[in-house]
């Protein structure tokens, strides 16, 4: 398993698929040439970047592919640069530790949730919350300094 970090590789091949899911993705093939540190590899190997097309990541996608300079069709992809640093990690799936390779990105737009998803938070997080919490100090014991006559 490739150790976490950013790697440089030149992209092979770039391919329209269907996913498992039914989902579309483009597939981007690279060989990596380079581990962290800009430090040539030995042996170079090959990886695939998956980048899913669904309507919700679409704007997280773009952002990937126009930094690599996509032509934007999908039948025939083709890209202005030849290469890229992307980012290795490791993540479970389906029981078992594997690596997810990515490009990195500046994680495109931040658009907040709409009223009723928010509304539906805040309930659950006061509901969780204020069963949990401590109660209240009783108040302080009076004295004879505090009655007002």
């Amino acid at each position: 398993m490739t150790e976490p970090g950013q790697y440089y590789g030149t992209l092979n091949n770039a391919v329209t698929t269907t996913a498992r899911t039914g989902s579309l993705q483009l597939v981007l093939e690279f060989t990596i040439t380079h581990g962290p540190g800009e430090v040539a590899i030995a042996a170079s190997f090959d990886k695939r970047v998956y980048c899913s097309l669904t309507d919700s990541a679409m704007p997280y996608t773009r952002e990937r592919l126009l930094g690599l300079g996509f032509n934007g069709n999908f039948d025939e992809p083709a890209f202005e640069k030849d290469g890229a640093w992307l980012n290795c990690s490791h993540e479970m799936y389906n029981g078992r530790l594997t690596e997810r390779w990515e490009l990195p990105g500046a994680g495109g737009e931040l658009v907040k949730c709409d009223a009723t998803a928010l509304q539906r938070l805040n309930a659950i997080w006061r509901a969780e919350n204020e069963q949990s919490a401590p109660p209240p100090p009783p108040p302080p014991a009076a004295n004879k300094d505090d009655i007002p006559f």
